[in-house]
């Protein structure tokens, strides 16, 4: 059952031989801020993980002159999708025992995606900030040997 905690963001930026031929810089994808950790893919290239600032990731070895393709997952946070869940109809324990569709392997009714013992949240909680938050930026850096 999906989740909805992932988020997916697909773009493409164009190099121009100019930077790629640069052997004195490195390129790097700046995602600016992120909530909370972001997986990178450049060119279907697995570039790696960035979970904390400055939230850069060097992209030199898979760019490529022309049109670069560039996918960049973000992990959203729980507590976002149990509080959007309290908007829908609640059908978890009541009186201590456990729902009917959950007994009998029967998909849910509410469209909740989430199920816990206990309610953290309420339909009122604040949401945290989530996701990418930007600003995304191309930058070079100088190589320093």
């Amino acid at each position: 059952m999906p989740t909805k905690c992932l988020a997916t963001y697909h773009t493409t930026i164009k190099l121009s031989e100019n930077v790629i031929a640069d052997k004195k810089t490195d390129i790097y994808l700046h995602l600016g801020e992120v909530n909370n950790l972001a997986r990178i893919r450049v060119n279907g290239k697995d570039m790696g993980v960035v979970w904390t600032a400055p939230f850069r990731i060097k992209i030199t070895d898979a760019v490529i002159r022309g049109e670069n393709k560039i996918d960049i997952e973000v992990a959203n946070l729980w507590p976002n999708r149990l509080i959007g869940d309290e908007k829908k109809p609640d059908d978890g324990i009541k009186d201590n025992k456990w729902p009917d569709w959950l007994l009998n392997g029967k998909p849910r009714t509410s469209g909740r995606y989430t199920f816990t013992t206990y309610k953290h949240y309420n339909v009122d909680s604040p949401l945290l900030k989530s996701g990418l938050i930007g600003p995304v930026k191309i930058m070079t850096v100088k190589k320093t040997k």
